[in-house]
C-alpha cells in the first residue's frame, strides 16, 4: 500500500470515528490548567506526503480562548475543515472540533461539536480524551522544537495515529 493510500485510509478512519451521528461528551476529568500552559500549541503547522497537505494553525491564548483550524488538501482539492477552540468552562479546559466539507456544510448537527476534555498537561506535551461508545479516545499533543505531533490514540483499538507538522515561519 502507498503512503498516500495509508494517509487517505488514516484520515478518513480518523474523521468516521466522529460520523456516528452520537454527539460525543467531554472525558469527565479535565485538569485546571491555564491556557497559557498550552500556548506552545501556538503557530502555522504544515505536514503530508506525496499526495497529502495538511495545515493546522492555532492562535495564541486570548480572551480565555485559542481558536484553531484545519485543512486536508489531497490531489490538489480541499478534502475537509476542521474549526478548533480551546477553552476553560466550568468542567475544565476543553478542545471542540466542528468538521466541514469543502462547501463549508457541517458534519455534525448545528448544536454539537466533538468535545475532548485536557486530562493531563506538561510541558509541550498535552492529552485531551473524550469518551465514543464506551471506549476512551485521545489526541495528544507534542511539541519538539520546530515539530508538532497530533496523535490519535484509541485503546480499545490498540491504536495510535501520528500526524507530524513542521512549524512555519518560526
Amino acid at each position: 500500500m502507498s503512503s498516500k493510500t495509508t494517509t487517505a485510509a488514516t484520515l478518513c478512519s480518523f474523521l468516521l470515528t466522529f460520523l456516528s451521528g452520537v454527539p460525543l461528551l467531554a472525558a469527565e476529568a479535565s485538569t485546571a490548567a491555564s491556557l497559557a500552559d498550552l500556548s506552545w500549541i501556538a503557530g502555522d503547522w504544515v505536514g503530508g506526503d506525496d499526495d497529502s497537505f495538511i495545515q493546522e494553525q492555532w492562535s495564541a491564548p486570548e480572551g480565555n480562548d485559542m481558536m484553531g483550524m484545519f485543512r486536508l488538501i489531497q490531489g490538489g482539492d480541499v478534502g475537509f475543515y476542521e474549526f478548533m477552540t480551546i477553552t476553560r468552562d466550568a468542567t475544565g479546559t476543553v478542545l471542540r472540533i466542528k468538521h466541514f466539507d469543502p462547501g463549508l456544510v457541517g458534519w455534525e448537527e448545528k448544536t454539537d461539536s466533538v468535545v475532548f476534555g485536557l486530562v493531563k498537561v506538561g510541558t509541550h506535551r498535552a492529552v485531551f480524551e473524550t469518551e465514543k461508545d464506551g471506549n476512551p479516545e485521545r489526541l495528544v499533543y507534542e511539541r519538539h522544537q520546530d515539530e508538532l505531533v497530533i496523535t490519535l490514540e484509541k485503546p480499545a483499538e490498540g491504536t495510535r495515529t501520528p500526524f507530524r507538522y513542521q512549524l512555519q515561519n518560526p
